[in-house]
């Protein structure tokens, strides 16, 4: 494999060996395009998945990937995990001695790691595997980048227990990263002000380019992912503006509340489709769909700074799918440039918004593969990132020599 010297010249060849690390939270396609392109480029790639909760992809990857799984019994993890977590909201005071108790945990977890394989370079997957990645190079002294998909801006202790006390010592491993790879200067600038990162790699989360047609199934909205946020009543006001031969498709992997909903109100212009899907299965889902819906329910930074980390936005937009979002996140940044889509105020604003891009679709469409191709195409993006990567590996093999 080739390597680059300080001026960015390849210089000599040799075989780069990669961890990639996975904590607890779901493997995502963001994960294992990285694994795979990495792989294609003749790197001997672990991938390491410690204590993860369920998967969103298949653990399908090139001949040169390697993978470790790590699976506790999570019964009476679960039953543990709650009982802090009722303690960790209700005494301030147990929250360092609960936060220790993780740090003691994801350090027990780093040990999981082939230290006699000395690798070149080590990944982090979000705040988990990027603290495992931090602990592991502290031992191994094999340099480490932080792969961020969650800015850590605010406690959160009504989700889940293990993700705020693990986020908030984020910042720290990200401080002692060779890089933190990111996927926008918005993102980068908010973390700029929490944190001194030593370099930045931008990687929107983008995905890999689809050429397959699919026949659509009508004029159907499609709600793909988390939109647990729709409240009964969004609901109702959703179905009463969608216009006339619309319909409205939720999908998630479970959808019980909102389908009892739609039996409530005899709702009949919006459908449901749970489940998981194989990855063919959501490409056609997608595929067959005439607009993509990008909503996000909080105020967040991660909401604020959405438009070039949201996976629903870039598989939307592989299939030359127009999209509606809220004015909430920084979609003004994309559709300023290049209009694919429309950002609105409300929910009940998406029946007008539909009507608005139907009248210029094609426009609209073609708009949507353009800003593909240019910020979402993951053979792109990774192109353009992989040289770096290069560097952070090939400056740490010569302060080893």
């Amino acid at each position: 494999m080739e390597c680059l010297d300080a001026a960015g010249l390849i210089t000599i060849r040799f075989i780069m060996r990669i961890a990639i690390i996975h904590y607890h939270w779901f493997l995502q396609i963001h994960g294992k395009q990285l694994i795979n392109a990495l792989a294609k480029k003749g790197a001997h790639i672990d991938a390491y998945f410690i204590d993860m909760i369920d998967m969103y992809e298949t653990l399908e990857f090139h001949k040169k990937v390697k993978v470790y799984k790590r699976k506790i019994d999570s019964s009476p993890l679960r039953i543990l995990s709650t009982f802090l977590h009722r303690i960790y909201r209700r005494l301030p005071f147990s929250r360092k001695i609960i936060s220790l108790f993780f740090d003691m945990i994801l350090l027990t977890r780093a040990k999981f790691l082939h230290s006699a394989n000395k690798y070149d370079l080590c990944i982090g997957i979000d705040s988990g595997g990027g603290l495992i990645a931090q602990k592991f190079s502290q031992e191994s002294g094999c340099p480490y980048i932080y792969y961020s998909l969650e800015i850590p801006d605010q406690e959160d202790f009504s989700y889940e227990l293990l993700l705020g006390a693990i986020s908030k010592k984020s910042l720290g491993a990200m401080e002692q990263a060779a890089a933190v790879l990111i996927q926008d200067r918005s993102r980068a600038d908010f973390l700029s002000q929490r944190v001194q990162v030593k370099k930045y790699i931008f990687l929107p989360v983008s995905v890999e380019k689809n050429n397959t047609r699919r026949v659509k199934m009508g004029k159907i909205c499609l709600a793909f992912g988390n939109n647990h946020f729709f409240k009964e009543e969004d609901i109702i006001e959703l179905s009463r503006k969608t216009p006339q031969n619309w319909k409205i498709l939720f999908h998630n992997t479970n959808l019980s509340r909102e389908k009892k909903i739609i039996a409530k109100h005899h709702i009949d212009n919006i459908i449901i489709s749970e489940g998981f899907l194989p990855q063919n299965e959501i490409e056609d889902l997608i595929a067959s769909s005439s607009v993509g819906l990008a909503f996000y329910g909080s105020w967040s930074e991660n909401e604020k700074r959405i438009i070039f980390s949201s996976e629903k936005v870039a598989r939307y937009l592989s299939h030359g799918i127009p999209i509606i979002t809220n004015t909430l996140g920084n979609a003004s940044t994309l559709f300023t440039e290049i209009p694919c889509g429309i950002a609105i105020e409300a929910i009940s604003h998406i029946g007008s918004a539909l009507q608005e891009i139907e009248v210029d679709y094609d426009q609209f469409s073609s708009n949507a593969s353009l800003a593909f191709e240019r910020y979402y195409n993951f053979d792109t993006n990774f192109q353009k990132i992989y040289p770096e990567l290069l560097g952070i590996s090939h400056t740490a093999m010569q302060k080893r020599t």
